[in-house]
């Protein structure tokens, strides 16, 4: 049997063409890998759905989109909702419509209210800026007598010193800032003086607060008459007394208490002090009456004892003016000039 190889007309195999193509032979068939995911439309359809999420929550759909869509889709309101709506549009109603007359004439009232309130602000406002004024006055006049005080003549010092004490005195203010002071420069010349200033500084009082006290202790005594009358056929005899006028010994006609504050009062608007202390002093003594004689004798003593260091200072100035004066020749009034003057 002839060779299969050598016969020209035999097909060639698979191993034969391999070899005149010197092609290496062939391997077992790989199995086939699975086709990769691709993500990009997941990501694509999750940002799509964040953008209409959010374009559905924002104010612009709620107010733009929402409300425009038929009734058949739209969410139904709840009750609560619904309330709040119809009284949003009564306010705004209300707000666009013209305020009836009666609101308008609260609205003045109110209006008045508030402007009363603001006046009354104001005047407190004014008075406590008069009160801050009057301080700060008095601040740089005690500065201003500091100053005095280390500088210039002694004599010009003590007077400026006794106007401010005066000044005070009248005020009624206590000497507390210049008490030292006023003892450094005029204990040795009036110690009395300066002790019933220093008396009279510890409870300060005035003409003007002694009268006004007055009608206070003539209330007192128109009680206590009352009270001494008894019942009514006292009072009733009283009365009586008081319309008809009966002569008495010398030592027991003794005035109402009312009557004793009148005429107190009379004595200090004409200006007697002491006159109205000797006022009170034949009256019925109460506690208050003995109060008020107390502190318009030390009131007394005080403007004394001023009076007296005035004096004394202006007397001192005085002398030192003349004894620095230059001496000058006496001269008639109708003298002539002299030649070529």
């Amino acid at each position: 049997m002839a060779d299969p190889g050598s016969n020209p007309f035999s097909h060639p195999g698979p191993s034969d063409e391999a070899d005149r193509m010197n092609l290496p032979p062939e391997h077992p068939a790989r199995p086939p890998e699975p086709a990769r995911r691709n993500i990009w439309p997941w990501v694509t359809a999750g940002i799509l759905a964040s953008l209409l999420i959010g374009m559905i929550g924002s104010p612009w759909f709620e107010a733009k989109v929402r409300r425009n869509l038929p009734e058949a889709i739209q969410p139904a309101a709840s009750a609560d909702v619904r309330g709040l709506e119809a009284r949003l549009a009564d306010m705004e109603l209300r707000l666009a419509s013209p305020a009836p007359s009666g609101g308008a004439d609260e609205d003045a009232d109110a209006i008045a209210r508030i402007s009363a309130l603001e006046t009354a602000a104001q005047a407190r406002e004014q008075a406590g800026l008069e009160a801050t004024d009057r301080l700060n006055q008095l601040a740089v006049e005690l500065q201003r007598m500091n100053e005095e005080l280390s500088s210039g003549d002694e004599r010009i010092r003590d007077l400026f010193l006794l106007s401010v004490m005066r000044r005070m005195l009248e005020a009624g203010r206590p000497l507390n800032p210049i008490e030292d002071m006023v003892s450094a420069r005029f204990r040795e010349k009036d110690g009395g003086a300066v002790e019933t200033l220093a008396a009279w500084s510890r409870e300060p009082q005035t003409r003007e607060t002694l009268a006004k006290r007055l009608p206070e202790l003539a209330r007192v005594g128109r009680e206590a008459d009352a009270q001494q009358a008894g019942g009514w056929w006292e009072r009733l005899k009283l009365g009586f007394s008081r319309m008809v006028t009966v002569r008495r010994p010398a030592g027991e006609d003794r005035p109402g208490q009312a009557e004793v504050v009148q005429a107190a009062a009379e004595a200090l608007r004409a200006g007697d002090l002491g006159l109205a202390i000797s006022e009170m002093q034949a009256g019925r003594q109460t506690a208050e009456t003995r109060q008020w004689i107390r502190d318009a004798e030390l009131l007394l003593a005080a403007e004394s004892g001023l009076d007296r260091l005035d004096s004394q200072a202006l007397s001192a100035a005085i002398a030192t003016a003349r004894a620095d004066a230059p001496a000058e020749t006496a001269r008639p009034l109708n003298a002539p000039e002299a030649a070529g003057s």
